[in-house]
């Protein structure tokens, strides 16, 4: 058993591009893999947004063979109910709950399209009951917008908050009666209602762990040319020059508060 456990959840999407920016970074992780088994093509490259991938066991180890163990799920079940991905979420975060073990020194729950200097996580010691996630504005139903890209925490809190959340095909029905964005489901604001709802202690993410960086991976915001022209150099995204041209080229697009951070942190 390694020191962290790091869940891998959700559409493997664009991870084929993502896989060896992680490689350094899982060394002291245990990394369990829950997806469907059909992807939709790589998220960053439009022309092949409605490409239908078929995922297997095989490919998955082929790209990123520093697995624990791989679970493949019906991706019909995916599409048959909801037009959003957060029940999916909770589908994956529950399917993973007998993997998170209490010797673990910590869990992260880690979406694909996201890249992560995870390793940075074991630098600040984290409380036993906090949740550790971003949050951002609050709705017209004061819940707050909740990052749903990583959420960190102890064995015990990452468990006890998976537990607490209804099974999937609930999640949109369980919301109460005239709240606002039962109509028009915002994921970030639904989780932000069921966190809202725990009487546990969470931090910010970012804040806590002041030298750890996580930023999705959408073309707007890195182009895949970039990443690849990354790997073909040898380089990854977290060991770049933070003054060369191709660092603010790469970050291009990226919001400028956490560009600022990294410039600091990191120079």
């Amino acid at each position: 058993m390694k020191k962290g456990l790091l869940i891998l959840f959700g559409e493997w999407r664009n991870f084929d591009s993502l896989s060896y920016q992680l490689e350094n970074e899982v060394k002291d992780f245990d990394v369990i893999i829950s997806t469907w088994n059909y992807t939709y093509g790589d998220i960053i490259t439009s022309q092949n947004a409605k490409k239908t991938i078929e995922l297997t066991k095989e490919h998955i180890l082929e790209t990123f063979p520093y697995v624990k163990d791989i679970l493949i799920h019906n991706v019909k079940l995916q599409k048959k109910l909801y037009p959003i991905n957060l029940p999916w979420m909770v589908f994956h975060w529950k399917k993973t709950l007998d993997y998170i073990q209490d010797d673990y020194e910590i869990v992260v729950l880690h979406r694909f399209e996201v890249l992560s200097n995870l390793s940075k996580l074991f630098l600040n010691p984290i409380d036993k009951h906090t949740l550790y996630y971003d949050d951002g504005a609050e709705s017209k139903d004061g819940c707050k917008w909740i990052q749903d890209w990583i959420l960190v925490g102890s064995p015990y809190t990452i468990k006890s908050w998976i537990d607490r959340l209804p099974v999937c095909e609930r999640i949109i029905s369980s919301l109460p009666d005239g709240f606002e964005i039962k109509q028009r489901p915002d994921p970030h604001y639904i989780l932000g209602y069921y966190i809202g709802l725990w009487d546990n202690v969470h931090k910010s993410l970012s804040e806590h762990f002041d030298k750890f960086f996580y930023v999705l991976v959408k073309e707007q915001i890195i182009p895949k040319s970039w990443l690849e022209s990354l790997k073909e150099m040898g380089i990854k995204f977290f060991e770049l020059d933070m003054n060369s041209n191709i660092f603010r080229k790469v970050v291009k697009g990226i919001e400028e508060t956490w560009v600022e951070r990294y410039l600091r942190d990191n120079n």
